[in-house]
């Protein structure tokens, strides 16, 4: 459970880094200096931060991080539990 936490967050870490990495350049005025070269650093840093972003999104669109989260089970269950002492006043 931990490790998978581990992964995402180490996905997320490192494709924040190459986004930060693409808008450096683009900020940093380096695709006048270097050209062409400064352009596929962009390209590369766009595709490695895609790549690495979609592992934890797909995890948290299908619903598997939710489940890895203890704290997001307990209040689930009370919220249920909740519900459930609800609709047996009613």
């Amino acid at each position: 459970m931990r490790q998978e936490l581990l992964i995402h967050l180490l996905c997320l870490i490192v494709a924040a880094g190459a986004l930060g990495v693409a808008v450096w350049v683009v900020l940093g005025g380096q695709i006048g200096e270097q050209g062409i070269d400064a352009l596929f650093l962009v390209a590369v840093a766009l595709m490695t931060a895609f790549a690495f972003a979609a592992i934890p999104a797909t995890a948290a669109r299908k619903g598997a991080l939710r489940d890895l989260l203890p704290r997001r089970k307990a209040a689930a269950k009370e919220t249920s539990a909740a519900a459930a002492q609800m609709q047996e006043r009613s």
